[in-house]
């Protein structure tokens, strides 16, 4: 886990969750800020008519924003040896976050959201179940990551 920094330039897409596929992503850091959890994602594709498609159906990459956050559970997959050529995989285990509920923010109505993907540290599979106020899907704008990363 780590701290994550959103470039101030990202667009915010609120809702639309269930626009989103993610079966091919994967998962990279994540972090807590308060009742915020943020999650870095690369390889998100878009069904149905998410506002982001005018820039085409996929792969995006940005994070996923999950604010007032009440629970937060993970099961992984670790690989074994060589993720490209794993030589099996551990028994899955599941994780959890500690929230602090002397926090402020509880949300007067949750929702859950489950997503999956494959996770970059461990290595491994992971599915992810985050009970939450509300979600956005953070993006860069392509011509600012493009001239952000040199190209």
């Amino acid at each position: 886990m780590c701290d994550l920094v959103i470039p101030e330039a990202a667009h915010e897409y609120s809702g639309f969750f269930d626009h989103l596929y993610f079966t091919e992503s994967t998962i990279g850091s994540w972090g807590f800020e308060g009742r915020t959890l943020k999650v870095e994602v690369q390889g998100v594709f878009l069904l149905g008519n998410h506002p982001l498609n005018v820039e085409g159906h996929g792969p995006h990459a940005g994070w996923f924003v999950f604010e007032g956050v009440t629970s937060s559970k993970r099961t992984l997959i670790e690989c074994i040896g060589d993720p490209v050529k794993p030589d099996g995989f551990k028994a899955p285990r599941d994780e959890g976050d500690d929230i602090d509920y002397g926090l402020p923010g509880l949300p007067k109505e949750s929702r859950e959201y489950g997503f999956e993907g494959y996770l970059t540290v461990p290595l491994g599979w992971v599915d992810w179940v985050v009970v939450a106020g509300s979600f956005k899907f953070v993006v860069e704008p392509l011509e600012r990551k493009a001239a952000r990363l040199g190209m």
